[in-house]
């Protein structure tokens, strides 16, 4: 594409792409310039969410700079992106949800209304976080976790115990569900 503020009039023709006629040629610029200007400014949108017993709830979709919303990706009413978040394809998010500066949220999540994630805090793919859970800033969260509703997890330290206690239960709930399973079959 051409920067027409820095071509003469008389040359932007001769500049445009081959095979493409001048209104191509002026729709390809106007894209170009909106590109670039989306990338300088934050987005404010309203969207309407109808919920079953049929009153709208209309909310407003704050994007910050240079936020990355992926294909197929579901965001509801009430979001806030910080500059520069990444939200990837095939993830939900409910109402409300806060996505701090940078955040970046994997394939396939799911994050239930009013919860936030902090400043460049990553949540794995595959990964649920609660209604009204908390996440603070640089916190990884591994693929494939579960953060229950209200829950708080302010640093990678708290996550790393939090996910060690995860695994522990979880090791004990398959060795009683192999007990039962092998006490049945006998």
């Amino acid at each position: 594409l051409v920067d027409t503020t820095t071509v003469p009039p008389n040359a932007r023709q001769a500049r445009c792409h081959s095979g493409l006629d001048s209104a191509e040629c002026t729709t390809l610029r106007s894209l170009s310039r909106f590109l670039k200007l989306c990338q300088k400014v934050s987005y404010k949108q309203q969207t309407n969410l109808v919920l079953t017993d049929g009153r709208i709830l209309v909310g407003a979709i704050h994007l910050g700079k240079n936020v990355m919303v992926g294909h197929l990706a579901v965001i509801g009413a009430g979001i806030h992106m910080g500059d520069g978040a990444e939200f990837s394809h095939t993830s939900i998010c409910g109402c409300r949800v806060t996505l701090g500066q940078h955040a970046i949220v994997k394939p396939g999540c799911g994050l239930d209304h009013s919860c936030e994630i902090g400043e460049r805090s990553e949540v794995g793919s595959r990964s649920y976080v609660g209604m009204g859970a908390s996440i603070g800033s640089d916190v990884h969260v591994p693929p494939g976790s579960v953060i229950p509703r209200r829950s708080r997890i302010r640093t990678q330290a708290e996550m790393d115990q939090w996910r060690a206690l995860e695994t522990k239960e979880l090791m004990e709930l398959r060795l009683q569900l192999a007990q039962r399973i092998q006490s049945s079959d006998e």
